[in-house]
Formats: C-alpha cells, structure tokens, sequence
C-alpha cells in the first residue's frame, strides 16, 4: 500500500529533518562529478561546478512523487517536466532509502556518497560563504574541463548545438478566409474571481465580492481528437515574432467571445433547456484554462443543454495550497445559491462534475444544499473525478448529505494519480481520488481509473486529468450523466475489496 511505502515521509517530517542534515555533499547520478545542497526555510540551494541553483521543497516533492511512479534512477525520464533533475534525483533518492520507502531498488552506490558526507559547518544558508570556498578548492584540485567550442553552448545539464532551422514560408501560410471552419460551443459561467478588466472580461485570482456571471463562445477545430485540449505549441507561439497569430480556429480551441450578463439574465436561460450541467474546477488552474476544459467536455460528451463554468480563485502556486482549500471550501455557498437558482428553474436534470480541489468547493456546497433543500435529489448527479479531499472527512462529515441531496454519486480514482500523491505527502492524509488504498462508500459508485495509466508512456504525465483525457473515461461519464446507467451496467470490471464492490475500468 502506498501508506506504508511511504511510512513516515510527510512535508512535515521533511521540515525537521533536513535542517538538521544539510549540509551535505551529493554525487549525480549520471556522473562522476558533486555538488553541495543546502537547506533554509522550505528552499533548496545547490553549489555546482556550472554555478547555483535554488528550488523550493514543493519542487522536490513534485519529483519525489514522479519517481514513485516512474520507478527509475536515470535524470531523463524527469528532465521534460522538471528543472535542475540532475541534483534534484541525488537528494530525492537519498531521502527515499533514509526513510526506508522500498518501493523500487536504488543502486546503494547512488547513495553511499550522501550518506558519509555531512559537513561538519553551520546549518542553514549560513554556511554558504563557508562552502563556496570548499568548492572553489575542490573544483580546482579537480581535472580541468573543456571549454566549450563556438558551436555549442551550455543550458542546465545539456549541451545544445547549433543546428539548421527549417526556412517558413509566411506567404505560403494559409489566410484566415481559407481556413476551414470551425464548430462554436457556447458556455456559461459563474465566477468568484475578480474581475481585471470590464471591457475585456479578463478574471483574476483575487476574491470577488459578488459573484460575476457571463456567457462565453469558444470554437472547437474541426480534427479535434476526443480527449485532448488543442492549444498553440511552442512553434506556433515562436511565430509570432513574425507577426502570424499563435491562436488559429482550425486547429486550436480559442475564446471568441465573453460577455457578461447579470443574475437574471443569465439564470432566465435555464428555463428554455431540460437539463444544465455545472463543471467545477480543480486546483491550480487559470480562468481561461478552465473555459477550454468546459469547452473541451461539453463537445466530446455532445452535451446539448445549458453547460455552466463554476470558476473559483485558486491562486495557481504550489505554495499556496493551503490558500486554495480554503478558497475552494469558502466559495462553496455561491456554488450552493448557483445549484439551488438553477434547480428552481425548469430544467429537470442537474449534474455536477467537480474535479480534484474543486470537489473541496462542491462538498461545501452540498452541505449547505443540506440544511435547506429537499427537493434536489431527484434532479442531481453527481461526478467527483480525482477528488483532492480528506478520505475519512468525506466519510464522516460529507458522504450523508451528497446521498441525501442527489440521486446517484461516482468517485473517480487512480492510484498513479501523481498530484494526489504529493497532496498526501503535504496533507499527511489519505486523499479520496487516490486508490491506494481505494476509498468505497456505501451508496456511491467508486471507479479504479489506475488500468488507463498502466503503459510507460503514461507514467510519464502527472495523471491528474484522466477524466479529461480519455475517450473510455468520457464515454463512461456519458452513460452514467445522460443514460443514468448504473456501474454494474456500464462497460466496468466488477472488483472486491473486504466484501465491498467497487468498479475497475478495463486496460486498454
């Protein structure tokens, strides 16, 4: 179980460990060669032969998660997602074998060096003048290196040559009246977020003191793959030094339009449509990004009724994590007016799907919704897809009210899930989207997403937003939401765990 690989490991036991460990030698992994790491305050300092560099502890548990997944000693599977790898890994393995987290075999000699080389200086950042000069005479007593030639230059750990570009033609590229058409989806949303400017309708990340409520079209591409979020790559952004517009509507998904719209306005719509469906994001995420998400869901799951944003203001840093529960959770009573004022109007299904933090928000809501509406159950259904939140505080203070407010409820879980993993290393707690172990409740439905990220090519993404991604797990939500299929008649392994059914999706 992955509790007990990881055994005592939390950000907590880090935060009084390393201050009295560092500074210490380290030996990369790929090489021969060493560097320093030293610690102060939540923020890693290493001195190298190719200069210092500095990340903070949530960095090295974005990796440390990473490699509990992965399962390799070797900087490269990381280097893509990751900064500084080559001594980010040293550190990562040497806390995996002093905390006895058995998960994988690490070469003991990738670590035999940190272990014996503890520095007999001051701790902290106090020591850095002290261990600059360690350096500067180990590096001289070193062998010289090769300067680098003209043609090649040096970026982190890498050597970059010089290599030929491939020549663009601009005049060749097609006019805008020539490209091919694109399809419009049209979005609602409610937002908590403060708004930075009127004429453009652009939100922030600052708490609104009123809830802003609009209407956004946004245009799919025509190829569109099921699953995926077409935006503009590097290259297509690096053409805009040329003057050509990175955004293209026949192959990306582009804002058109934002308008906003008041109360009544926006809520009198509700009554021309039999259903709405109300997404509500997680952790992390900016509020154009949450526009593509809804845009993205509401074309693959060909969803024809009225579809509504709940934006909250997540202030998108790792830092901040603390900051954003506690935003998710308080923008729960807007969520619960905007569930209540939707379902007194005409429409006769509701559902909900609320994705990692944002189930944090929902749970909020439903508690309100609780206290005083009885009339909801048979109009919501609800979908927690990699829900971020306390396992055993969803058990003991949400679970009762969610069977009590709507008609059916499905958790969504993955234990290659690689947010999830470091949120419990930061939470020193079981989250509900991570299923390991897998959390079943009674009268709910839990579905083990874990067979979609079994390939190797899968290990390598964060694994956060399967529910996005696939076009299995999209099709699944379609016939739970709009067939109102039970699991037991959907396409799903049937699986046992301390005589309690929970729901597996088949490898593919």
């Amino acid at each position: 179980m992955f509790n007990q690989k990881l055994g005592n490991l939390t950000l907590a036991s880090l935060r009084r460990f390393l201050p009295e460990t560092l500074p210490r030698e380290f030996k990369l992994c790929s090489s021969d060669r060493y560097f320093y790491a030293l610690y102060d305050e939540d923020t890693f300092k290493v001195i190298t032969n190719r200069g210092e560099h500095s990340f903070d502890i949530y960095e090295l548990l974005e990796l440390l998660s990473e490699v509990l997944v992965i399962e390799s000693v070797k900087p490269k599977p990381y280097m893509d997602a990751h900064k500084h790898v080559s001594y980010k890994l040293p550190i990562v393995l040497w806390l995996l074998e002093t905390y006895m987290v058995n998960t994988f075999d690490i070469p003991f000699e990738m670590v035999e060096h940190a272990f014996g080389s503890e520095l007999a200086v001051a701790k902290g950042f106090d020591s850095i003048e002290e261990i600059r000069a360690l350096h500067r005479q180990k590096f001289l007593n070193e062998a010289s290196f090769n300067l680098p030639s003209e043609d090649r230059y040096s970026e982190g750990d890498k050597v970059i040559k010089h290599k030929d570009y491939i020549k663009v033609d601009l005049d060749a590229l097609l006019p805008e009246e020539a490209q091919l058409d694109s399809t419009l989806i049209n979005v609602k949303y409610a937002t908590t977020r403060e708004t930075l400017d009127t004429a453009l309708q652009q939100y922030t990340n600052k708490i609104s003191e009123t809830v802003n409520y609009g209407h956004a079209q946004l245009s799919i591409p025509v190829d569109h793959v099921s699953g995926r979020i077409e935006r503009p790559s590097i290259f297509d952004k690096a053409l805009s030094i040329f003057g050509v517009e990175a955004e293209n509507k026949s192959k990306h998904i582009v804002i058109r339009d934002l308008q906003p719209m008041d109360e009544g306005d926006f809520l009198s719509d509700f009554n021309d449509s039999d259903s709405a469906f109300i997404f509500i994001h997680g952790y992390n995420v900016s509020f154009e990004s949450a526009l593509y998400h809804s845009a993205q869901l509401k074309f693959d799951l060909a969803y024809k009724g009225e579809f509504v944003l709940f934006s909250w203001p997540s202030f998108g840093s790792l830092k901040d994590y603390a900051g954003d529960k506690e935003r998710a959770v308080g923008a729960g009573e807007h969520l619960a007016k905007l569930i209540q004022d939707i379902s007194n109007s005409k429409a006769k299904n509701i559902y909900i799907l609320a994705h990692s933090m944002g189930s944090y928000c929902l749970s909020e809501a439903i508690k309100y919704l609780a206290k005083s509406v009885s009339s909801l159950q048979p109009k919501l259904r609800i979908a927690l897809a990699a829900p971020d939140i306390d396992r055993e505080a969803f058990k003991k203070q949400y679970a009762a009210r969610y069977l009590s407010s709507s008609e059916g409820v499905s958790i969504y879980s993955c234990e290659k899930d690689k947010a999830l993993m470091m949120s419990r290393l930061v939470n020193n707690s079981d989250r509900l989207g991570f299923s390991d172990p897998i959390t079943v409740v009674d009268g709910m439905d839990t579905i083990d997403a874990s067979p979609l990220t079994n390939k190797w090519l899968n290990k390598v993404k964060l694994n956060h937003s399967y529910i996005f991604q696939h076009n299995y797990l999209i099709t699944d939500l379609y016939h739970y939401f709009f067939d109102r299929k039970a699991a037991s008649q959907r396409r799903l392994k049937p699986m046992v765990l301390e005589q309690q059914k929970y729901w597996e999706l088949h490898p593919c």
